[in-house]
């Protein structure tokens, strides 16, 4: 059985500017004619089309990923050992709060705010640099992907927000 190789497709929905295909496109072009407003349909209908470059949006995309996988890997690892940390912490605070039930719910606030402060600090550092890390990549992403998008979509109104933004770019 050969793999099915994902299928990059401008405006899928209005207000996304590239996509990867998860159902046949003509499930989404029924769907667009039975449950879209009709005023919205030709224009849906008209943008909506499967990426030329395939190869070139999917190095970019690619390229994007492999960017911010050292980030994220860092901010998975962190996260797992702050989770860690904080579990123990809710663990004590939730003991407490079973033994002492009503009265106990003050002592469980009190005894959770220590971890959640240390939660907090302990993800900041890998919070930030995972933030940067993406926001740099995202940068040359859609640039990117912009570049390819006006290549291969003539004549259209996506505003970097969504197609019915009634101008039309030449």
């Amino acid at each position: 059985m050969s793999e099915t190789l994902p299928q990059y497709t401008w405006h899928v929905h209005h207000d996304r500017l590239v996509e990867i295909l998860t159902a046949p496109m003509q499930e989404r072009i029924d769907f667009i004619n039975k449950s879209k407003a009709e005023r919205e349909r030709p224009l849906r209908l008209r943008l909506f089309k499967l990426v030329k470059n395939q190869s070139l949006i999917a190095s970019i995309d690619e390229a994007y990923k492999k960017a911010t996988a050292p980030a994220y890997e860092a901010y998975k690892k962190a996260r797992a050992t702050a989770d860690e940390a904080y579990e123990k912490a809710m663990a004590l605070a939730d003991e407490a709060y079973e033994k002492a039930m009503a009265p106990a719910d003050e002592a469980y606030k009190k005894a959770m705010a220590p971890a959640d402060e240390a939660y907090e600090k302990a993800m900041a550092p890998a919070d930030e640099a995972y933030k940067k890390a993406r926001a740099t990549a995202y940068e040359a992403y859609e640039k990117a992907i912009n570049d390819l998008h006006e290549k291969e979509c003539r004549n259209c109104p996506w505003n970097g927000e969504t197609i019915f933004s009634g101008k039309v770019r030449a």
